[in-house]
C-alpha cells in the first residue's frame, strides 16, 4: 500500500494543487527522470482535475485547477477530450446500434456474460474497413453511486466492476480504505490476500483461455479450460464457502478458512499444470495458428507508455510494467517470482505471456499460503469486531460500525491512491475523505478502459477471421468502463 497524502486538507492544497499553466514546469521540476501517467480524473462538481502519476518512488497525485489535457497532449498523446477518443464510424452514423446500415455485429463473447461489448464492423471482402464500438453494458455509474455508500460497503460495490475478478476489485478497494484510514494489517492477512488474488488471476486467465480457444475453434481446449475454472471454483467453495470469492475482503481482515486450502491447492495445481502444457501445444505450439497470427494486432512499446497500457498488453510489447514488482503491495516484495515478458506485442506474445503468468501465479499462491501463519483479523475492536461479542459494549460497537454516521471515518482531507496488478493490468482506486463515514471522491482506474481505445486501430484492415483471435487476446471487460 502506498498512501499518497496524510496531511490536512489545507497542507494538501498548498503542496499538491497547482494552476494548469504551471503544469509543464512542475512536471519537469518534480520528475526529472521517467514518470508515467496512470490516470486523469475529473471529480464531480469540481472544475479541477487530478493527475495520477507513477515514478520511481511510487504513486503521486497532482491536483490542477482547470483542464490540463491540452498541456498534456504533447507528453502523453492519449490524453485528449472524450469526443476524440470515440471509435471510428461512418459519417452520419445513427444513434441506435441496431440501425447501423452495413455493419456486422461482432461483439465479444464473455465467458459468463455474452456480448458485454457492443462492437460492429463493416467488411469489404474479407477485411474490416470500418468499426463502431460502445462500452459498458453491465454496470452504470458505480463511481457516483459509491459516494453514497459507507467505506465498509465499497468493497462489495466494487465487485460488480468485473465478472472475472471481483475479488481483485474488492482487494484494491480495501487496500485504498486501509491506506486512507492508516490501517496496517499483520502479515498473515496480507499473505492470505496474495493467496486469493493469485488464484483468482489463474481463474481469470482460464476464462480468457476459453475465449481464445473458442476463437480458433479448439473445442477440446475450451472444455479443458472450463473444467479448470470449475476446479478452482470448488477450491473457493472449500476456502471461503462460495464459488466466487466475493465478500471476503474487509478492512483489517479476510474471511477465509486456511485448513482445507493446502490439499485442495495441490490437487488444483497438478490439473492446471497439465492445462498450461496443453494450451501451449494447442496454441503457440501449433504452426498454423502461430503463422496466421504472428504480427497481427501489434502494439509497440512507445504506444504502451503513451496510451497508459498495462498488464499482459504491456509486457507482451517488451515493457515490464507490473505493480507487484515496481510498487509492491501486500507481501509481494517477500515473494520471488518472474515477470513474463515478450517483445513482439502481437496476439501470439499476449497469449504466451498469460500462460507464463498462470504458472507463476500458482507458485506465488503456494508460497503465500505457506507463509500465512497467524490470525486473519486485526486486533483492534475499532476496525474489526470480535467473532462473537462478549459484552454489551462490544455488541453496540459492532452495530455502530455499520451504521450511517459511525464506523470508519478517516480524517478530513486524507487522500490515497492504491493500485494492484489485476489479471488484465493496473487496477487502482482513488479515495478522498471529508471526515464522514462516506468518501467524498471515489474513482476506479480500469485497465480495460485504456485497452478499449486500441480497438479501432488494431481491428482496422484486419481479416475478419483474425478479428476474433485479436479481440480474445486483448480480453476487455466492458463492465469496468461504464462508471
Amino acid at each position: 500500500m502506498t498512501p499518497v497524502a496524510e496531511d490536512s486538507a489545507e497542507e494538501l492544497a498548498q503542496s499538491q494543487r497547482i494552476e494548469s499553466s504551471q503544469l509543464p514546469a512542475v512536471l519537469a521540476a518534480r520528475y526529472p527522470g521517467e514518470v508515467r501517467l496512470v490516470d486523469l480524473v475529473h471529480p464531480v462538481d469540481d472544475d479541477s482535475a487530478i493527475l495520477i502519476l507513477a515514478s520511481d518512488r511510487g504513486y503521486d497525485l497532482l491536483a490542477i485547477n482547470g483542464d490540463p489535457r491540452p498541456l498534456l497532449q504533447n507528453r502523453w498523446p492519449s490524453v485528449q477530450p472524450v469526443a476524440a477518443q470515440s471509435s471510428a464510424h461512418l459519417p452520419g452514423e445513427p444513434t441506435r446500434f441496431d440501425d447501423l446500415p452495413g455493419f456486422l455485429s461482432l461483439g465479444d463473447g464473455g465467458t459468463t456474460t455474452r456480448r458485454r461489448l457492443q462492437l460492429a464492423v463493416v467488411v469489404d471482402g474479407d477485411r474490416i474497413v470500418d468499426i463502431a464500438t460502445r462500452a459498458g453494458l453491465l454496470t452504470c455509474g458505480l463511481a457516483q453511486l459509491a459516494r453514497h455508500h459507507t467505506y465498509l460497503q465499497l468493497p462489495v460495490l466494487a465487485e460488480g466492476l468485473n465478472e472475472q475478478s471481483p475479488n481483485t476489485c474488492a482487494l484494491a478497494t480495501v487496500l485504498g480504505i486501509e491506506a486512507l484510514a492508516q490501517i496496517d494489517p499483520p502479515e498473515a492477512i496480507q499473505h492470505a490476500r496474495v493467496f486469493m488474488a493469485e488464484l483468482e488471476r489463474v481463474q481469470a486467465h482460464c476464462g480468457w483461455l476459453v475465449l481464445q480457444a473458442s476463437a480458433c475453434a479448439d473445442e477440446a481446449l475450451v472444455n479443458e479450460a472450463r473444467h479448470a475454472r470449475e476446479r478452482l471454483a470448488q477450491l473457493f467453495v472449500d476456502v471461503c464457502g462460495r464459488r466466487r470469492p466475493t465478500g471476503i475482503h474487509l478492512p483489517g481482515r479476510i474471511l477465509i478458512d486456511r485448513d482445507p486450502a493446502e490439499s485442495a491447492l495441490t490437487e488444483v495445481t497438478n490439473h492446471l499444470t497439465c492445462l498450461i502444457r496443453t494450451a501451449r501445444q494447442s496454441l503457440a505450439g501449433r504452426g498454423g495458428w502461430r503463422r496466421r497470427l504472428t504480427g497481427v494486432g501489434v502494439v509497440g512499446a512507445e504506444e504502451v507508455v503513451e496510451r497508459m497500457l498495462s498488464g499482459p498488453m504491456a509486457r507482451a510489447s517488451g515493457v515490464a510494467i507490473d505493480v507487484r514488482r515496481h510498487t509492491p503491495y501486500l507481501t509481494y516484495n517477500q515473494l520471488d517470482f518472474d515477470l513474463a515478458v515478450r517483445t513482439g506485442g502481437d496476439v501470439v506474445d499476449r497469449c504466451e505471456v498469460r500462460l507464463d503468468e498462470m504458472a507463476q501465479s500458482l507458485l506465488l499462491a503456494q508460497r503465500a499460503l505457506a507463509s500465512s501463519q497467524g490470525p486473519l483479523q486485526i486486533d483492534d475492536l475499532r476496525i474489526a469486531p470480535p467473532e462473537s461479542p462478549a459484552s454489551t459494549a462490544q455488541m453496540i460497537h459492532h452495530f455502530e460500525m455499520w451504521m450511517e454516521g459511525h464506523g470508519l471515518q478517516p480524517k478530513p482531507g486524507a487522500e490515497a491512491f492504491v493500485a494492484v496488478e489485476a489479471p488484465e493490468g493496473e487496477f487502482g482506486i482513488l479515495l478522498q475523505s471529508d471526515g464522514s463515514s462516506k468518501p467524498s471522491i471515489v474513482h476506479w482506474r480500469s485497465p480495460s478502459h485504456y485497452h478499449y481505445q486500441l480497438l479501432p486501430r488494431l481491428l482496422m484492415g484486419q481479416y475478419l477471421d483474425d478479428a476474433f483471435d485479436l479481440l480474445a487476446s486483448v480480453n476487455l471487460n466492458a463492465a469496468e468502463m461504464d462508471q
